[in-house]
C-alpha cells in the first residue's frame, strides 16, 4: 500500500538479516544488503529473502547467494514526536573496553568467475576509486587506467562500508566476523582488529580529522569509536557507547565540533554524541523525524552546515539544523532515496535507486532531478575530488561515473558506466 510516497510497515520492526559464517565457523545472523531492502522499501514490499531476491533479479543483480536461513528481531517501537526539538539530553553509557585482538592478511588472487555485486564505494587518496563486492569477500579498486585490482580478505567475512582515513589507508566494516579492516595501499596489505563485542552488526564507517574511527552497530544499539595506535596496520583500542534499545544506528558523520551525528532507523530519530569536559561518556541528544517510520539511513552534512539525512521508507529527504530544527523536503519522485553526499558542487546529492535516478538538493530546498537509464541502479555514491564526478555502484556488476552540470544548471551532465566483472573497467555503450 502507498500512501505520500511512504510504506505501510509495523513500527519497530527490524530489518531481516542473512546468516553468514563466521571466522570460528559458526553461523550468525546478519542484515540483508541495505541497497536490496532500499529497493524493496521503494516497492512496498516487505524485506524478506524472497522479495529481495526477486528484486535483485528484476533489477539486474541475478547473481545474489542462496537464501540461507534468515532471522527477524523485534525491537522497541519509536513513538516519534511532531516537535523540532531534542529530546531531554541522556548521558550515554560507556561499555568497559576489551583488549582488541588483530591479525593481517596479505593480498590474495582471485578465482576465476567469482560473482560481481558492487556495494559500498569510496574514494581513495591514491587517486583510485574502492568498492566492496557483495557475494564475494573481496575489496577491489579502480585505477586511473581503468584496471581493477582486487584483494581478498580472511576467511569468513563480508566487507559492508569502505571508508578513505586521513592516513591515506582504506578502512572497512565487516559485520559478519565482527571486526573492522584497514587497508594499507602502497603495500596491498589487510589487517584486522576484533570488535569487543559479538554481534555487533558492525555498519556504516567513518573517520575524524583526528584519526579516530567510528563506527555504528546496527544490531546491538551501540556506537563504537576506535582509537589507532598505528600508523602501519589495525591496531588501538575500542570503546563502545550505548543507545536506547531498537535505536537501529545507521549511517553517521563527524561535525566539525568533534560531535557524533547518527541515523537511528529503528526509532525514527537523528542523534547526536557531544562530549562534556568532565565528563567521562557523551551527552546523548535525540532529534525526532517528523514522518513517522521514516526509517532514516544515510548522512551527511550540508555546505550550509546543516544535517542531511535520507528515509528509507519515504520519498523525502530530511535536513537539520544546529538549533535542532528538522524539514523534510519531498523528491520530484514517488520513491525513496538511499545514499547521501555532500558534492564537490557544495550541493546535497542523494540516490534514488528504484527511479534510476540521482537528485541534486540546494540549500534553498531546490531540487533537480537527473533521470538515468533504466538499467542503471545507484546506490552507494561517493565524490572524486580530483576529477569532480560522482561514483556509485549498482547491484548488476556496473559501477557508474556521473558527472554534474555546472551549479544551477541542468544541462552538460554525463554519465559513464563500467562493467566491473573482470580485470579491467570496461565502458559500457
Amino acid at each position: 500500500m502507498m500512501k505520500s510516497g511512504r510504506c505501510t510497515k509495523a513500527p519497530g520492526a527490524r530489518l531481516e538479516g542473512f546468516t553468514v559464517r563466521s571466522a570460528d565457523g559458526t553461523l550468525r545472523p546478519m542484515r540483508a544488503p541495505l541497497f536490496l531492502l532500499a529497493l524493496a522499501a521503494a516497492s512496498c514490499a516487505a524485506p524478506s529473502m524472497n522479495s529481495i531476491r526477486q528484486l535483485a533479479q528484476k533489477y539486474g543483480a541475478g547473481r545474489v547467494p542462496p537464501p540461507p536461513a534468515a532471522m527477524v528481531s523485534t525491537g522497541a517501537a519509536g513513538q516519534p514526536s511532531a516537535q523540532n526539538t531534542p529530546s531531554a539530553p541522556a548521558a550515554a553509557e560507556a561499555a568497559p573496553p576489551r583488549p582488541p585482538a588483530t591479525q593481517s592478511a596479505a593480498a590474495a588472487p582471485l578465482a576465476k568467475g567469482d560473482p560481481r555485486l558492487p556495494y559500498a564505494i569510496a574514494s581513495g587518496a591514491d587517486n583510485n576509486i574502492w568498492f566492496t563486492e557483495y557475494g564475494e569477500n573481496v575489496i577491489a579498486r579502480i585505477a586511473p587506467n581503468e584496471v581493477i585490482t582486487r584483494t581478498h580478505l580472511a576467511r569468513g567475512g563480508f566487507p559492508e562500508r569502505i571508508v578513505s582515513g586521513v592516513d591515506n589507508a582504506l578502512w572497512f566494516s565487516d559485520p559478519s566476523a565482527d571486526r573492522i579492516g584497514r587497508i594499507e595501499p602502497e603495500h596491498d596489505s589487510v589487517s584486522y582488529v576484533s570488535m569487543p563485542s559479538g554481534g555487533s552488526g558492525a555498519d556504516a564507517i567513518t573517520v575524524s580529522i583526528d584519526g579516530t574511527v567510528w563506527l555504528s552497530e546496527h544490531s546491538a544499539d551501540r556506537i563504537a569509536q576506535f582509537m589507532s595506535d598505528s600508523s602501519e596496520r589495525a591496531s588501538g583500542s575500542f570503546q563502545e557507547y550505548r543507545l536506547p534499545s531498537g535505536s537501529g544506528p545507521a549511517g553517521l558523520v563527524v561535525g566539525s565540533d568533534r560531535s557524533i551525528w547518527f541515523a537511528e532507523n529503528g526509532r525514527d530519530r537523528i542523534g547526536r554524541f557531544t562530549w562534556v569536559i568532565g565528563s567521562i561518556a557523551p551527552k546523548l541528544d535525540e532529534f525526532p523525524v517528523p514522518t513517522p517510520d521514516a526509517k532514516p539511513n544515510s548522512v551527511a552534512f550540508g555546505s550550509d552546515g546543516d544535517l542531511y539525512f535520507t528515509e528509507l521508507a519515504t520519498n523525502r529527504v530530511g535536513r537539520l539544523t544546529p538549533a535542532g530544527a528538522v524539514t523534510e523536503f519531498v523528491l520530484p519522485v514517488d520513491q525513496a532515496a538511499f545514499d547521501i553526499l555532500s558534492g564537490p558542487d557544495y550541493d546535497i546529492w542523494v540516490t534514488i535507486p528504484k527511479a534510476h535516478a540521482l537528485c541534486r538538493v540546494a540549500p534553498d530546498g531546490t531540487m533537480t532531478l537527473f533521470d538515468l537509464p533504466p538499467t542503471t541502479i545507484p546506490v552507494f555514491i561517493t565524490a572524486d575530488s580530483h576529477s569532480g564526478g560522482l561514483w556509485f555502484t549498482e547491484p548488476n556488476g556496473k559501477i557508474g561515473l556521473f558527472t554534474p552540470p555546472p551549479a544551477g544548471s541542468d544541462q552538460g551532465q554525463t554519465l559513464v558506466e563500467f562493467d566491473v566483472s573482470g580485470s579491467h573497467a570496461v565502458r559500457l555503450e
